[in-house]
């Protein structure tokens, strides 16, 4: 027998209906991003998208990630994947759908102390800039 083919990744713009699991991604992304920080509250999503233009990934009817972006800044604002979905390509897909939607060169910030965040930012060609106080990113 062979292997199970997986239910392909969808990348669609975000509706309203999509805010309450995005907000659980947003919480229990950076919760495991950041253990130890108790500050993080679902109700933060809203506020941290509130201006964006969002799109998320799909998988079998199941929403597992999101990306948002500020398109007049060219600005990736946000990108989170659901921690039980991390690490099957979810995250590359969402950021080239944000690189289509922004015109270049395209900008994102992390915390410093992500590693793994940034270590993704350069596998997917992003570069970091130089003499930027917080660890910005930028696309040509």
């Amino acid at each position: 027998m062979g292997k199970r083919a997986s239910p392909p990744i969808r990348i669609r713009r975000a509706v309203s209906g999509d805010g309450e699991r995005c907000a659980e991604i947003f919480l229990h992304a950076r919760q495991a991003a950041f253990p130890g920080r108790s500050a993080f509250e679902a109700e933060d999503y809203a506020l941290a998208v509130a201006e964006d233009e969002v799109w998320v990934a799909e998988i079998g009817g199941l929403v597992v990630g999101f990306v948002s972006l500020d398109l007049a800044a060219d600005d990736l604002r946000l990108i989170f994947v659901h921690p039980d979905w991390q690490h099957r390509g979810i995250g590359s897909r969402l950021l080239t759908a944000a690189c289509q939607r922004l015109d270049r060169p395209a900008r994102l910030s992390c915390h410093a102390d992500n590693r793994v965040a940034r270590a993704f930012y350069e596998r997917n060609g992003w570069i970091p800039e130089a003499g930027a106080e917080s660890f910005v990113f930028y696309r040509k």
